[in-house]
């Protein structure tokens, strides 16, 4: 996918309150930041679904020159030994598999081994197609070392079977780390991945949250996990990669007639937040308060999270959730 002309992505832009771009020239890869939470604050004792809308700046893009596994070698003998020394992700930028990122877990100064996220798979990215490496999104890098101590980021590892889930994973800033609650070991490089969601606790009052980052031009390209237990629903805490919104509609979204998008209000003050719930009737997607279809109004915010419900009638498989963004559409 080529990058889109500075008109276009101003245009998108207008759509996203608390989303800045900038680009040089026509060509060039737009650059900006997204604010979190409600235009970047956060009030005290408040949850806030937040999300990862934006990529790092690449160390390397090239192409495909074969792929056998997860090993993936490039063409060019790029020289990546430098990637040891932090997390780095690989993301396919065209063609199939456009969107797919997976972790960095060894290389050498041609290939790497890349691990997926669950539900998805290599199998269609050959010869030719574009890549990029980039460093990975960290809990530290993500955000910072600056908030209230007790800042908690409350994830979830996808492991879990049903609805309502409890966080398998939450992560605590104690004033010098970033720590895994479960283990009480140091966090800071545990990797985020774009796609996925969190919720973000915080004990005091937050004041300037934002992200900045490339503007992604890949898809977006996520898995959403089934339940093996026919008759039961899955939840999936979920993200849409885009730095601007995406109207429901166009997002190719909505698989199963019974499946819910689930969204918080993070204008609103207070922890555990009781849901708006829209369902998807195997045509629109409905407001189950109003019952009014809202799938050309409602639209999906970059930067913050959902809880995607597949119905109790959807298939236990993964179900693939791939959508080109509106401003990236030539």
């Amino acid at each position: 996918m080529k990058p889109k002309t500075i008109q276009s992505i101003l245009a998108a832009a207008l759509l996203a309150p608390g989303a800045l771009f900038a680009q040089t020239t026509a060509t060039t890869t737009p650059v900006g930041y997204v604010s979190l939470g409600n235009n970047g604050s956060v009030p005290a004792n408040t949850d806030v679904t937040v999300s990862i809308p934006l990529l790092k700046t690449a160390v390397f893009t090239g192409t495909v020159s074969s792929v056998s596994g997860s090993d993936v070698n490039l063409s060019g003998a790029p020289n990546l030994t430098s990637l040891t020394t932090i997390p780095h992700v690989m993301v396919v930028e065209d063609n199939t598999k456009s969107g797919i990122i997976g972790l960095v877990t060894a290389n050498d100064t041609d290939t790497v081994t890349v691990s997926l996220q669950a539900g998805q798979t290599l199998t269609g990215l050959a010869a030719g197609h574009k890549i990029s490496i980039r460093p990975a999104w960290t809990v530290l890098n993500f955000l910072g070392n600056q908030l209230p101590i007790g800042t908690q980021l409350q994830a979830w590892s996808g492991s879990g079977q049903g609805i309502v889930l409890a966080p398998d994973l939450i992560f605590e800033w104690d004033g010098t780390n970033w720590v895994d609650t479960n283990s009480f070991e140091p966090a800071d490089d545990t990797v985020l991945f774009p796609g996925e969601g969190y919720f973000l606790r915080s004990l005091g009052a937050i004041t300037n949250l934002v992200i900045a980052g490339e503007v992604p031009t890949a898809k977006h390209n996520i898995s959403l996990a089934g339940n093996a237990t026919p008759g039961i629903g899955q939840d999936n805490v979920i993200s849409y990669f885009s730095p601007v919104s995406e109207i429901i509609g166009n997002a190719s979204i909505g698989f199963t007639a019974g499946d819910q998008l689930l969204y918080y209000n993070n204008a609103a003050s207070g922890t555990v937040k009781a849901p708006n719930v829209l369902e998807y009737d195997g045509l629109d997607w409905v407001d189950t308060d109003s019952f009014e279809p809202v799938t050309t109004t409602f639209s999906l915010q970059g930067g913050q999270a959902y809880v995607y419900r597949r119905a109790a009638a959807a298939p236990g498989t993964p179900q693939a959730w791939v959508d080109s963004q509106t401003y990236v559409t030539p």
